[in-house]
């Protein structure tokens, strides 16, 4: 076993790619896969390096070694990739039926379910496309590309005919008025160049990825003044965005429309432009409005050094300490604020805006100096339709969480 212990020293060259495993013999691979004295992650690299070469005298073992759910899931799916690129026989057959099963499981450790998946995909199994369809939505971007390539290799094996009778249907067309939006996004796969309906489907993220492929010319047929929240009218909202990301001029026809802009009582327009600067176009759930807004009409750039200069100086008679970054004061990461100690608290000061939050006693000399006070009211109203990220989370945030913005 030296040598292999000399090729993966530890645990860190595990997640390496190591093109000398190549040459290290199929069995001996195995036999440290199967070693349970050898630590997970240089197992996990030997089934890797298995891909494609699994010994018949070991498939038992190591699907063995898959069902043993105390096992890190790291190991447990790269043998399974590795089982799954075997040749068609009865125990691939048996494998197959095993990931029909994990499939079905509502929760899978993390990691596994996406090896239970691409390994699926290697099977060729029409029973897999659902699923596959939904990792292909995912908004993790690195689980979306797995997911694509593994419908790419799926496709490649049943055809377009085999994909969509895994999803129940006859035809692409009939994939676009499916109420799952993954089935809807996969239309624009198997039909590129078909993607006019996509302007008015009523999830953000179908129109999104058809804007690309749409010309000028195809776009503006399709403004128009429509009711309120028709598909007509979310079809031209979105030719709008598309028209503007070219270069052409669309305020006229923008604000011709209904609804034209997204209604907040109570939030300032102030407010309203310093998040739009700063966090439009959001996250692919974003409602259009939002972005031909945050770029027909920007707010004014903030000069944050002298925001937050100003601020020190109107709170002077608190006693301010250092001011410290968002980063700085959480010791990771990066937000829009600076966090100004105070005896008994601290202020907070937003880079986005004269905006200001915390301890109660700065409101009064802040606001004396133009700054805005973000209370608990104003602090807690959620700006509908503009997703942000936020510790994994994509949906919309409150005007605290948007001026006083911090992600590790």
């Amino acid at each position: 076993m030296a040598d292999l212990h000399a090729l993966i020293p530890d645990a860190s060259a595990a997640w390496r790619e190591i093109p000398a495993l190549a040459d290290v013999e199929a069995d001996r691979l195995a036999a440290t896969v199967l070693h349970p004295k050898e630590p997970w992650w240089r197992r996990r690299c030997c089934a890797k390096a298995l891909d494609g070469r699994v010994p018949t005298d070991h498939v038992d073992a190591l699907e063995a070694l898959v069902h043993d759910e105390t096992l890190e899931s790291e190991l447990r799916g790269a043998v399974l990739l590795a089982l799954a690129s075997r040749p068609r026989d009865a125990r691939r057959d048996r494998l197959r039926d095993h990931l029909r099963h994990l499939g079905r499981q509502p929760k899978l450790p993390w990691g596994m379910d996406v090896a239970v998946l691409e390994a699926w995909s290697r099977l060729a199994d029409p029973e897999a496309v659902p699923l596959l369809a939904r990792l292909a939505h995912d908004p993790w971007t690195g689980r979306r590309e797995l997911g694509l390539r593994c419908l790419a290799r799926v496709r490649e094996d049943l055809g377009d005919a085999g994909v969509l009778a895994g999803l129940g249907v006859r035809s692409v067309g009939a994939l676009r008025t499916c109420p799952e939006v993954a089935y809807r996004r996969l239309a624009l796969l198997l039909e590129p160049d078909d993607v006019v309906w996509a302007l008015a489907d009523p999830d953000p993220s179908i129109a999104k990825l058809a804007l690309p492929r749409l010309t000028t010319w195809t776009l503006r047929q399709h403004v128009q003044v429509a009711p309120a929240g028709t598909p007509e009218w979310r079809a031209t909202l979105w030719a709008l965005v598309g028209l503007e990301a070219a270069g052409k001029d669309v305020l006229e026809p923008w604000m011709a429309l209904e609804d034209a802009t997204v209604v907040v009582d109570g939030l300032p327009p102030d407010v309203r432009q310093a998040v739009l600067r700063e966090h439009a176009p959001g996250e692919r759930g974003t409602d259009p409005r939002w972005i031909l807004e945050a770029r027909v009409m920007p707010g004014p750039e903030a000069d944050e050094e002298a925001l937050l200069a100003a601020a020190v100086a109107a709170i002077a008679s608190l006693g301010p300490g250092e001011p410290l970054s968002a980063g700085a004061y959480h010791r990771q990461g990066g937000g829009t604020y600076s966090v100004v100690p105070v005896p008994d608290g601290d202020v907070r000061v937003s880079t986005l805006g004269p905006f200001a939050t915390g301890h109660p006693a700065a409101s009064p000399l802040l606001e004396a100096a133009g700054f805005r006070w973000i209370d608990e009211t104003l602090g807690k109203l959620v700006v509908p339709g503009l997703c942000v990220y936020f510790f994994g989370s994509r949906d919309p945030l409150s005007v605290a969480d948007l001026l006083f913005y911090w992600q590790d």
